[in-house]
């Protein structure tokens, strides 16, 4: 018996577009995929269980570094992590706050900043790209600060792609590569320094058993032990579907052996 395969024409965006309508459900006209950033998530007050975070990952041959804001409801998070491919050692720090304590923009570019006590993340916009600015007087024992600009290079492509399930329950992802980068992170008078090449990149996966979830994404971004070496910086936003968790603390996996 031989297979007939299946393909579906998925259309290409090229203006910007909201994600909800006036209803407060999924636009029928966002539905699709655009080389640039195009959508504005506009999620309103009645969808339930919405999330939004953006999550950046830089990577040398050195080293890897990545920070993340997230807004899942239920809570507010900022996360931090570094992994020296040399030396083996991985130092990750997650703070939570209240629920609306900031707000997420509702576009991939715009300033995000979370102050907590123990950890300032903070994701600005300058226009030609991001920077990524972390500080912690504890992390890992060890002070933190970390300095990090991502560069958007002009008519750099993208990859930004709305996933329906239903009216009510739906995704958008931006994932956006190869960005160059530069900069640093020190721990108490140890700096170390992102040497060429070094990109900031995103990685979304979605499961084969039941439609990804912004809840079960989060799930593969900071977590207490090294798994698997990961290079990724990432935004997205939606409602989760049923299968969804809700809110989770563990949130990265970062594996010495695959390094």
């Amino acid at each position: 018996m031989t297979a007939t395969p299946v393909t579906h024409a998925e259309p290409e965006l090229t203006a910007p577009v909201m994600l909800c309508g006036p209803d407060g459900l999924l636009n029928r006209q966002a539905i699709g995929w655009s080389r640039h950033p195009l959508h504005t998530c506009n999620l309103p007050d009645s969808l339930q269980r919405k999330k939004k975070w953006n999550y950046w990952a830089v990577t040398s041959n050195d080293l890897l570094f990545s920070a993340t804001i997230a807004d899942i409801e239920r809570l507010q998070l900022a996360g931090a992590y570094i992994f020296d491919r040399q030396t083996q050692r991985h130092i990750e720090k997650t703070v939570l706050q209240s629920p609306n304590t900031i707000t997420i923009p509702e576009t991939i570019a715009g300033d995000m900043v979370i102050e907590h006590p123990d950890m300032r993340v903070a994701l600005t916009d300058d226009g030609s790209g991001t920077r990524i600015r972390v500080a912690a007087a504890d992390f890992g024992g060890m002070r933190l600060q970390a300095d990090i600009a991502v560069e958007r290079p002009e008519g750099h492509e993208t990859l930004n792609v709305v996933i329906p399930w239903t009216d009510a329950q739906f995704q958008y992802t931006s994932k956006q590569n190869t960005l160059p980068a530069s900069g640093y992170v020190q721990l108490d008078d140890e700096r170390l320094d992102f040497a060429a090449p070094a990109f900031g990149c995103l990685e979304s996966r979605t499961p084969s058993r039941r439609p990804a979830t912004c809840s079960s994404m989060m799930s593969g971004l900071i977590s207490p032990r090294p798994r698997l070496v990961v290079s990724t910086m990432a935004a997205g936003c939606g409602p989760s579907t049923p299968s969804g968790t809700g809110a989770r603390r563990q949130v990265s996996r970062v594996d010495a052996r695959s390094a």
